[in-house]
């Protein structure tokens, strides 16, 4: 598939750039040179760092690591060749985790740490000076399409989630999140860790 997929780095602790290694069932890592590029993104949804794969590493790479949960947009540029993912030295905890929401009205990218599904419903937006209630409105989760489209929204009620009919998130999955109560308080989305 040509195009970006939203997805996660890895893990619930923090991976380094160098441990994700592009894989193909018909080409090999040298092949894919200058094909596979990682893009991290600021709250407007533009691009802040790109690191293009040159066949042994990531060009512009210099010891870069992300924090759990952190959203990438990965892109595709052989076209129908066949990618089949990304391996990740990530390692998976049994802790929650907790997400900063951006306080300027922006997007953050989130994405689902954990190797399994994760409900909406148990997903929690929460701030110390604000209570559950009074976050009502004011935080976005959005899935995305492979070119930045909204697919699903759903809007924080202060009981649970608008739109949500069970719904779950893949291993994996993408998400932006979005704060509109702006600086007046700092709002945290937490991730809890299922049962393995």
């Amino acid at each position: 598939m040509t195009g970006a997929q939203f997805l996660n780095c890895g893990g619930t602790e923090s991976v380094a750039l160098s441990s994700i290694k592009p894989t193909a069932t018909t080409m090999s890592a040298a092949e894919l040179a200058g094909c596979v590029e990682i893009q991290t993104l600021d709250n407007a949804g533009l691009t802040v760092d790109s690191y293009v794969w040159n066949g042994e590493g990531w060009e512009g790479d210099e010891e870069t690591t992300f924090a759990p949960g952190t959203g990438l947009w990965v892109f595709n540029q052989i076209g129908d060749a066949d990618i089949v993912g990304f391996q990740t030295s990530g390692k998976v905890g049994k802790s929650d985790v907790s997400v900063l929401l951006d306080d300027n009205g922006g997007a953050v990218g989130v994405a689902n740490p954990f190797p399994v599904k994760v409900a909406i419903a148990d997903i929690l937006p929460e701030c110390e000076t604000m209570s559950a209630t009074e976050l009502a409105g004011c935080i976005e989760i959005q899935t995305l399409d492979n070119a930045g489209l909204t697919v699903d929204s759903y809007v924080w009620n202060g009981e649970g989630w608008e739109g949500d009919d069970n719904t779950e998130f893949a291993a994996g999955a993408g998400l932006w999140v979005f704060n509109q109560i702006g600086d007046s308080a700092e709002v945290t989305l937490r991730i809890p860790a299922p049962e393995f």
